[in-house]
């Protein structure tokens, strides 16, 4: 880094200027058919997304967790505040994916395989210049199952597999 005099006015050269960029993802994790928000709720932002893991979050959002896994894509996380809101802010434009996470709550939404999944997701558009809509994701609080398996005599059974359905 060079250190330039001039005019009395310090001139630092080697350095480059802060990025101003505006890009916004904004919005509230919701409990599944109200309003109420959910705090403490994890939220991995994984983009901006080129090539293979663009086309990949377009087809199905769920992969999304294995290309964020297999690193090379930029991720940052954050946690919803009581009201259940998130933001992310100074993102450059692209194509991201939210994934929303908490212990004992899954998607809303039945994945397309089937069944619920542990996180709700959802493909994000940043353009720039371009407000992006506030984004809503619900989730649905999941139930417990609990009890024991004992022998006849009473005592602690092993060795079983309990299956719900």
């Amino acid at each position: 880094m060079k250190v330039l005099l001039l005019c009395g006015i310090m001139v630092l050269s080697g350095v480059q200027a802060p990025q101003t960029n505006s890009g916004v993802i904004a919005g509230k994790i919701l409990r599944s058919g109200g309003a109420e928000g959910i705090p403490g709720v994890e939220i991995l932002l994984v983009g901006p997304l080129t090539g293979t893991a663009a086309n990949a979050a377009t087809s199905n959002p769920l992969m999304i967790a294995e290309i964020a896994e297999g690193g090379g894509v930029p991720q940052v996380n954050t946690t919803s505040a009581n009201d259940g809101s998130f933001v992310f802010r100074n993102l450059v434009p692209g194509q991201y994916t939210l994934r929303a996470r908490r212990e004992g709550y899954t998607a809303a939404s039945p994945a397309l395989a089937g069944g619920f999944p542990t996180f709700a997701t959802a493909p994000v558009v940043v353009v720039a210049g371009t407000p992006v809509p506030a984004i809503t994701l619900e989730m649905a609080q999941g139930g417990t199952i609990s009890g024991r398996v004992r022998d006849p005599a009473g005592q602690p059974a092993t060795g079983f597999t309990v299956t719900a359905y």
